[in-house]
């Protein structure tokens, strides 16, 4: 039995979205994707704990927030900086 995980992906680019959807779909994988369109929405799901992912997808280029920035915020934070992240 394959492992269901809870992907949280920060991009802002919806061709790119529809890029991680579709891979997914032709892997057959049932991951559950929760997407954030910007670092703020990602930090905030988190804070909120409406989330609790087992992996991030992170993009570095996005306005406001870089992935940088979300990185080394999420870092900083005991309950999250465990969680790996693949940076694309």
């Amino acid at each position: 039995m394959k492992k269901v995980l809870s992907i949280l992906l920060v991009e802002d680019n919806m061709i790119e979205i529809m890029k991680i959807r579709r891979t997914i779909t032709l892997l057959d994988l049932n991951h559950k994707v929760i997407e954030a369109k910007n670092a703020e929405k990602a930090l905030s799901l988190l804070e909120s704990k409406a989330i609790f992912p087992d992996i991030i997808l992170l993009d570095l280029n996005m306005p406001k927030i870089s992935g940088i920035d979300f990185l080394s915020i999420l870092k900083k934070n005991i309950n999250y900086s465990y969680i790996p992240v693949i940076i694309y």
